[in-house]
């Protein structure tokens, strides 16, 4: 029995002729995230990142835009950097910390081309959050290029409410077992 973690990589290993089904998860008990989001004055949204990775992880599109959205923050994780304007390192903190800054803030980026369900969304959207990726999920604002990324993050400052409805559809999902 194989798994993958969404279409894209579906679509990857049937070309390999290896035939997957779809089964995102989370290294932590799902459960334990409790929905926090709070509109903010200032729109805050979070991604992380490995060393020697940045193009891969969006630190190249988060260059490119983040002078077009002043009013959006970007907070980066696991890597340090020169903060400026509105782009600001945090780099590799404990868990415990990160969740901990994380709960404040109004979406979680994943903007990898090719990646599995990463922890982003899956913590930004169990803490009611609106998480955008580059790669599509279900319930999840999906952005495949920078001009569709900019306007899901101007779009940021008007969600005044938690995102109820995908975290209940994204504990479920992620509350499955795999076998």
């Amino acid at each position: 029995d194989h798994i993958c973690e969404n279409e894209a990589e579906k679509e990857l290993l049937i070309e390999m002729s290896i035939h997957a089904r779809i089964q995102p998860i989370i290294i932590d008990n799902p459960e334990r995230f409790k929905t926090t989001f709070k509109p903010l004055k200032r729109t805050r949204v979070f991604l992380c990142c490995r060393p020697g990775y940045g193009k891969e992880y969006g630190l190249d599109i988060v260059s490119l835009i983040h002078r077009q959205v002043p009013d959006v923050e970007f907070h980066i994780y696991g890597i340090s950097g020169k903060n400026r304007e509105n782009v600001l390192y945090h780099g590799l903190i404990h868990e415990e910390q990160f969740d901990k800054e994380i709960s404040r803030y109004h979406a979680g980026l994943r903007l990898n081309e090719l990646d599995g369900f990463g922890e982003v969304l899956a913590k930004s959207v169990l803490l009611g959050q609106y998480p955008i990726s580059r790669i599509a999920y279900p319930m999840i604002d999906h952005a495949p290029d920078p001009q569709s990324l900019i306007k899901l993050l101007l779009e940021l400052k008007n969600k005044k409410v938690p995102n109820k409805e995908a975290k209940k559809y994204w504990l479920n999902i992620l509350c499955k077992p795999l076998i």
